[in-house]
């Protein structure tokens, strides 16, 4: 009986993880993208995939000319989330545009943000190097 039932948890749990989703490789939750403006602007923008958000202030916005944190842009407004862990935070879904003024001179810039997906996935902190040659 006890044999039966083992066999029989372990095909339930084998079943379950048949079905279960890989997770989305992060630049396929979080497609980023962006356009340099003018000189001084870059135009910075993300498609999150449904079910999944970033987080507003994991955001960072680096020059590695200078090594000091840029400025941040403007956000636009956001979606309030219970976290969890980090309990309510502002969170972006669908998409995410953002202006961000360089300084003088910039020419290169290290941009980190963070998500997760709404199954509990989150993901390592993703640093992109943004090479801005006019």
């Amino acid at each position: 009986m006890f044999k039966k039932r083992c066999a029989i948890s372990l095909l339930s749990l084998l079943t379950i993880f048949a079905f279960a989703e890989e997770p989305l490789p992060v630049d396929e939750a979080f497609a980023f993208a962006y356009q340099i403006k003018a000189p001084d602007k870059v135009l910075l923008s993300w498609q999150i995939a449904e079910g999944h958000y970033l987080y507003k202030q994991k955001f960072k916005f680096v020059s590695l000319n200078s090594n000091q944190q840029l400025e941040k842009p403007v956000f636009p407004v956001t979606e309030t989330k219970q976290d969890k862990t980090f309990g309510n935070v502002e969170v972006y879904r669908t998409s995410l545009t953002l202006d961000l003024t360089l300084l003088k001179n910039e020419k290169d810039i290290e941009i980190i943000y963070q998500g997760c997906s709404d199954d509990g996935l989150c993901y390592l902190p993703v640093h992109k190097t943004l090479n801005l040659s006019f």
